[in-house]
Order: structure tokens, then sequence, then C-alpha cells
């Protein structure tokens, strides 16, 4: 018995040396990662201090282009969407990003998957952990899964499934952007894509949540504007819920999604979520448009921009 113990106390001795070495080699490559989207998402969360920042999904990560929102509002812009993430990641680092500063103006990209429906939200921690200890980003862990709190006492957890990803981009400095975050997607959708049934999907009180809270951070300094951005072809069933929550806050919603210049013009897309660098350019265009004709009926100081006592 004796010596069970004592190997168990060497084993677990070892493990935790091994806990504790893991953590503190990936948490120093990830800081000094020099390409991929390792950099990308630290740039982001410890240097961006760009006027105009973007969030979103995939459709936000390929479909605004930094460059021309600067060219026509004559300000700085960096593009923060990622693929496969929506508001509970873009809450995150929007923490990340406000501990340091606040930029005049965000564009949040509505997708429903990701923004609305139900489904698995743990999975948008995965790519916040590295970002753990940052102010307020521990406590959205806690409430979308409390038993992270435990996991995120191992000090390797947080990077046990980049370990891969976090040492090529060690050993590459290939930028997953040349134009501030924006990903451009340059194929042409050749197909007519098969109609999908329209389903029911249940709304997420969660993801609700967040979007709201997301407003109201970036209300307290910044001028928010909400956005669905184009689909081919689209026949989804869109939630008036957006638009309410919009209306709510006194935020400025612009619904894109079924627009004709785009909606029937293969192309413009890569595939029928996706508008190519032609459609996103585009698109952008119009974007810019939008948000140039608002702020001439408003006064964008750095105070609050949109008063509503929904906040309060």
């Amino acid at each position: 018995m004796r010596n069970f113990l004592i190997k168990s106390a060497i084993f677990l001795t070892l493990c935790g040396l091994l806990d504790f070495g893991l953590g503190k080699i990936f948490g120093y490559l990830t800081v000094h990662a020099t390409g991929g989207y390792t950099k990308r998402d630290n740039l982001i969360s410890d240097e961006v201090d760009a006027n105009i920042l973007i969030f979103g999904s995939s459709r936000a990560a390929h479909h605004y282009v930094p460059s021309i929102l600067s060219d026509s509002l004559d300000m700085s812009c960096y593009n923060c969407g990622l693929d496969g993430n929506g508001i509970i990641y873009g809450y995150g680092k929007l923490k990340t990003i406000t501990a340091r500063y606040y930029p005049k103006i965000v564009i949040l990209d509505i997708q429903p998957t990701f923004d609305l429906f139900t489904n698995d939200n743990c999975k948008y921690l995965a790519p916040l952990r590295p970002y753990y200890q940052y102010p307020g980003v521990d406590s959205l862990f806690w409430d979308i899964n409390p038993s992270e709190r435990w996991k995120m006492m191992s000090n390797s957890y947080r990077f046990n499934s980049k370990f891969l990803s976090i040492l090529m981009d060690n050993l590459s400095d290939r930028a997953v952007s040349s134009d501030n975050g924006y990903m451009p997607l340059y194929d042409t959708m050749t197909y007519e894509p098969s109609k999908s049934t329209a389903k029911k999907n249940e709304t997420d009180p969660v993801k609700i949540r967040y979007f709201e809270q997301f407003i109201c951070e970036v209300k307290r300094h910044s001028a928010l504007f909400v956005f669905i951005s184009p689909e081919y072809g689209s026949n989804a069933d869109w939630p008036d819920i957006v638009e309410g929550i919009c209306a709510k806050y006194s935020i400025p919603y612009y619904n894109y999604l079924s627009d004709k210049r785009f909606a029937n013009n293969k192309t413009y897309f890569v595939d029928s979520s996706h508008l190519n660098d032609n459609g996103a350019r585009a698109y952008t265009e119009i974007v810019a448009t939008d948000i140039k004709s608002k702020l001439k009926t408003r006064c964008l100081t750095s105070d609050r921009f949109y008063e509503s006592s929904a906040c309060q």
C-alpha cells in the first residue's frame, strides 16, 4: 500500500510538472507566434486600435473589406470575423479589446446558426481559451460551461486543441490577411445550389443574452451597426427577434440577405453562403454608404453615440 501511494504521488507530480511545462511552453509560443491565425488572434486582442471593428462569423471575415470602409469613412478599420463562430466568441473577443480601448464604430454581421439558434455553445469557447485571463473573459466561460472553471486550472488545457496550429504558426510568417483581417475568397460559383427547405430552429436564450450584452458593451462608447449580408437565392427563415432587439436599443439594422443586386447573381458568390472578393467589394461599398449616411445625422463623439435606457 505504501509503495502504491508513493508511486501514485510520483505519477501525479510528474503529470503536474508536464501540464505546467506544456502550459508555459505553448503560452510563450502563442504570444510569440510569427504567422497564421495565432498571430492574427493576438493582434486583435493586444494591438489593434482601429477606429472601426468588424465582428461576426465567416460571413463577416469574407464579406467586409476594411480598405473600402477606411477610404470611404476616413477611419482605420480591422476585420475581427472568424469562421464558424458568432456572438459568444465575438463577445469574448470584444472584452479582450475593450480592456485596452474602445473603437468609434463596431459592425456586427448576424448569422442565425452562430448568433441566434440553439447548438453546442461550448465549441465557441475554444478559440478564446488562450485569452482566458483577460478581464471579463473568465466569467463568460463559467456562464457557458461551469466546469470550465476547474478545467482551466490545467495550464495546458487552454492550448490542447491548438498544439499543432500554434507550432505551425511559430514556424511560418504566413499572414492570413493582407488587408487588416479581411480574408478574400476568389472562386466563382458555377453551379446552381439545391434549394433547401427552411426548417424551424429554436432560438437560444443564451445567445440572445450575449447579443444584448454585446450591444450594451459597445453602446457605452461606440456606434454599433448590425448587418445581415447577402446569400445566394436565400429562402431562410430569419427571426424577427433581430429587428426587435435592434429597435429596443436604437441600433441601426440593415438586412441585405435577399437583396436583388446579389441574391441571384452567381458571379458575386463562391458558394451560396459566401461572397467572393468581387461580391464583398460591391457589398462593402453599400455598407460604407449606409454608415456614412447615418453618421451625417448623428454626432459621433467619444461619448455615447446611441442613447437608450435599455442598457441602464
